[in-house]
């Protein structure tokens, strides 16, 4: 009976052992992204100065990839795969003038960047592309997110890239760019560092005592001053004599 009693302790002991430990982080899964898009009210305009939509490519590319220097008529031309091989996926979106958008996509874990293109009618230099990193550490912050005290434990919104769409080119990337009103969206972004690490507390440093100060003033001089002369005995001066007294 009694060894039957501590089986089964050890039993539970171990399962509560086990179930004690985190959970492993799973990053295998997609990553969530949320795509914010602004367009100013002057978009993709014709020679008359009206507005068109503006056609979106968006592009998951693994690490590898040229992105310094595209050339717009290659990604115009090769459309599905104008990085070779180190295309992940390609999607396709559209937006007007004045209309934010925002999409929400599930991204290859393999992805190392988030690649927008903005097929514009005259393409401004190289502002008709941005290229967006790919927060591949995002579940563990989740995961580590998890394993603060509940009255602790905040969560952890999804990351986001942020568009600002003008007449010929597009501004954005991983932080809002000028004049990005992120009021007209409707969502929680990830910021772009992990604000919940735990800041290492800085050791005090022990005052260290000085040294007692040394005594820079220099010892007193002796004296130079002459010595007196010597004054001159006092000669006492003789009383004058009396006449005799006679007797009365």
């Amino acid at each position: 009976m009694i060894r039957a009693a501590l089986a089964l302790l050890l039993t539970l002991a171990a399962a509560l052992a086990v179930g004690c430990k985190p959970r492993p982080c799973d990053t295998s899964k997609p990553i969530p992204l949320q795509v914010l898009a602004a367009p100013s009210d002057r978009l993709n305009t014709d020679d008359r100065g009206d507005s068109w939509a503006l056609n979106l490519r968006l592009y998951e590319v693994k690490a590898g990839a040229e992105l310094d220097d595209l050339e717009f008529e290659r990604v115009y031309e090769e459309r599905d795969k104008p990085f070779g091989e180190a295309t992940l996926r390609m999607r396709e979106a559209e937006v007007f003038a004045g209309k934010p958008e925002l999409w929400r996509y599930e991204i290859d874990p393999q992805a190392a960047h988030f690649v927008t293109v903005g097929l514009y009618r005259e393409p401004n230099g190289d502002g008709w592309y941005q290229v967006y990193p790919v927060p591949s550490d995002h579940h563990k912050r989740v995961c580590a997110a998890q394993r603060w005290p509940k009255r602790r434990r905040k969560p952890v919104a999804d990351p986001c890239v942020y568009l600002a769409l003008d007449d010929q080119e597009l501004r954005g990337g991983s932080f809002p760019p000028a004049g990005f009103d992120l009021r007209q969206f409707q969502a929680q972004c990830a910021p772009v560092a992990d604000l919940q690490k735990k800041k290492k507390k800085r050791k005090k440093r022990q005052r260290r005592s000085l040294p007692p100060a040394l005594d820079t003033n220099p010892p007193p001089l002796p004296s130079t001053n002459a010595p007196s002369a010597p004054s001159a005995p006092s000669v006492a001066r003789p009383a004058a004599p009396r006449g005799p007294t006679f007797p009365r």
